[in-house]
């Protein structure tokens, strides 16, 4: 069978579990989860499973779902797990790279994942704003570096 094929029936089945989900949810009361409440985030999440067969994509919209569903549910609130947007593209990257081995992907997953950690100590409060800005200068410096190394093509 096709890969497009198969990739395009998973993708509707999807749609159809998540119609049905929201479907049943305003017949029966399911309790203290309410799908109404989170349906964007279910959706993002969705779509980032339908986006997997262009995995970099699918990678971030899955991440974005799931940090709405975390922020409702949790204690945790977008005022701390804001550096999870830039997060989500190191990820991402990441992702891509360990299955196609695309150097171009590592460099953006040190980069974005520096940026991400960094802001993710001073949203914690475990630095301040003035060793964040030389984090992230030093954090160019390695990405300078990175590229000069790294190979500009794919690695097979």
């Amino acid at each position: 069978m096709d890969k497009k094929l198969i990739a395009k029936l998973f993708s509707g089945l999807i749609i159809i579990a998540y119609g049905s989900m929201l479907l049943l949810q305003s017949i029966f009361n399911f309790g203290a989860v309410q799908l109404i409440d989170i349906w964007h985030y279910i959706l993002l999440i969705v779509l980032g499973l339908i986006l997997l067969a262009s995995l970099w994509l699918g990678v971030v919209f899955t991440i974005y779902g799931a940090l709405g569903c975390v922020t409702k549910y949790t204690d945790f609130s977008y005022a701390v797990l804001w550096p999870t947007f830039i997060g989500a593209f190191a990820i991402a990257s990441l992702s891509v790279f360990l299955f196609f081995k695309k150097t171009n992907h590592l460099k953006v997953f040190v980069f974005f994942g520096g940026i991400s950690l960094a802001l993710f100590f001073q949203s914690f409060g475990i630095i301040t704003v003035s060793m964040l800005i030389p984090a992230l200068v030093i954090l160019i410096g390695v990405m300078i570096l990175l590229n000069s190394v790294l190979p500009h093509r794919s690695i097979y």
